[in-house]
């Protein structure tokens, strides 16, 4: 379950205060807890980049998942690459 409650609609989630309830997310880490409440921060200055979270320590955790880091990851340079050939021909 998200950490948020969508039945109120958009809006009521854009302006909710995230919550963790234990009961559904007593199995998930406290460092995935805070790589998602980074990225669903309101306020935009204070608001994780992807490159930060790309760096967040449970994106770089060692638990034999991943096979690069990954802003190195091949297909993520692709798309990066592209989006910005893409906005520099515009």
């Amino acid at each position: 379950s998200p950490p948020f409650d969508v039945s109120a609609g958009f809006d009521a989630v854009a302006d909710a205060r995230v919550v963790f309830y234990e009961e559904q997310w007593r199995n998930i880490s406290r460092e995935a807890r805070d790589l998602v409440a980074r990225l669903l921060q309101k306020d935009p200055r204070r608001r994780m980049s992807v490159v930060d979270a790309c760096r967040h320590k449970w994106v770089l955790k060692e638990d034999g998942d991943t096979h690069c880091h990954p802003l190195r990851d091949p297909v993520v340079a692709r798309k990066t690459t592209s989006k910005c050939r893409l906005a520099s021909d515009s």
